[in-house]
């Protein structure tokens, strides 16, 4: 009888322990991905897809605060290397409230030889609130970033609106609580 108790409390609990997301399900970003295209002196020298992965929960155990992840594949195609400025990357809410300037993915060369592609990866702290002062609205995020291929600099802003799924079809179980299993993984909210 103790075996039976102890087996069942184990099938309820691991799961709901093991499978909590680090990222807040309630937040996703359309378009995903989005394309741009890079063009200096009239030839498109970049392929650039970027995608907002989600808004990350606190790492205590890392030391992270909450932070919104931002991946870019930057696919060069010219005869030049391209490279990435990280200083020109700005992330702001639909309100217009700057976010932190980004920690980076490690081992990440901002430099893209010629017919290469790279994947980056950005972390963007949230900004330091005064007491009493509003959170900064999700609803809408605008990434302002740079590319410079010879000796030329173009600057690109990309914006991500937030995706609400009602009761359709694909996403049929849209409640606040909720444990799940299959392809798309294990929930916690």
């Amino acid at each position: 009888m103790i075996v039976r108790i102890w087996m069942g409390v184990l099938f309820l609990v691991i799961p709901v322990l093991a499978g909590c997301s680090v990222y807040k399900s309630s937040y996703s970003y359309q378009p995903r991905p989005l394309e741009a295209q890079i063009e200096v002196e009239e030839e498109v020298v970049a392929r650039v897809l970027l995608s907002v992965v989600g808004i990350r929960r606190v790492d205590k155990d890392a030391g992270f605060p909450q932070e919104i992840e931002i991946r870019v594949r930057i696919e060069n195609r010219s005869s030049s290397e391209l490279t990435f400025l990280t200083e020109d990357l700005l992330l702001v809410s639909a309100d217009l409230v700057p976010f932190l300037s980004p920690r980076f993915g490690e081992n990440q060369g901002r430099v893209i030889p010629a017919k290469e592609n790279r994947t980056l990866t950005f972390y963007f702290g949230f900004p330091e609130r005064e007491k009493g002062e509003r959170k900064p609205d999700l609803d809408g995020l605008n990434l302002n970033w740079a590319v410079a291929c010879r000796s030329k600099k173009v600057t690109v802003s990309s914006t991500f609106e937030r995706a609400y799924y009602g009761d359709d079809d694909y996403y049929p179980y849209n409640s606040y609580w909720r444990f799940g299993f299959g392809y798309r993984g294990s929930y916690c909210y």
